[in-house]
C-alpha cells in the first residue's frame, strides 16, 4: 500500500514538473509583456488578453473548490438532523437531489463566469480593431 502511494506521488510530480518545464518559457515571456504593458501610463496597450487565461483558470478552480466543499457541508447541515438514526431511503434521495443541486449551480456559476470573461475579451478586441 505504501509503495502504490510513493509511486502515485512520483507520477504526480513527473506530470507537474513536465507541464511546469514545458510552459515556463511561455509563462515568463508573458510576464514580460504584462510588465512592460503595466508601465505604459497611456493606456495604449490592453492587459485583459494577457490575464484572462489565467483569471479565468483562478476562476474556475476556485468556484469547484468552494462549491465542492459547500455542497455536501450544506446537504448535510439540512438533513442532518436525523444524525445517529437509521438511514432511510428518504433521506438518500435528499442526499443526491443536495448532490445534483449542487452540481447544476457550480456549472450555472461557471458559466457565467465564462460568458463576463467572453465578454471583457470581446470588448478589447473591439477596442483594439476600432482604435486602429
Amino acid at each position: 500500500m505504501g509503495l502504490a502511494i510513493i509511486l502515485m506521488d512520483l507520477i504526480i510530480l513527473t506530470v507537474l514538473a513536465v507541464f511546469f518545464f514545458s510552459t515556463v518559457n511561455t509563462w515568463w515571456k508573458e510576464l514580460a509583456q504584462l510588465w512592460q504593458s503595466l508601465k505604459d501610463f497611456r493606456i495604449n496597450k490592453y492587459i485583459t488578453r494577457l490575464i484572462t487565461g489565467y483569471t479565468y483558470t483562478y476562476l474556475f478552480v476556485a468556484t469547484v473548490i468552494v462549491m465542492a466543499l459547500a455542497t455536501p457541508i450544506s446537504t448535510f447541515g439540512l438533513y442532518g438532523t436525523t444524525y445517529g438514526t437509521e438511514i432511510h431511503p428518504i433521506l438518500m434521495a435528499f442526499m443526491l437531489v443536495g448532490a445534483l443541486i449542487g452540481i447544476f449551480v457550480t456549472l450555472a456559476i461557471l458559466l457565467v463566469i465564462r460568458l463576463l470573461v467572453e465578454v471583457s475579451v470581446a470588448l478589447i478586441h473591439i477596442a483594439q480593431n476600432t482604435s486602429r
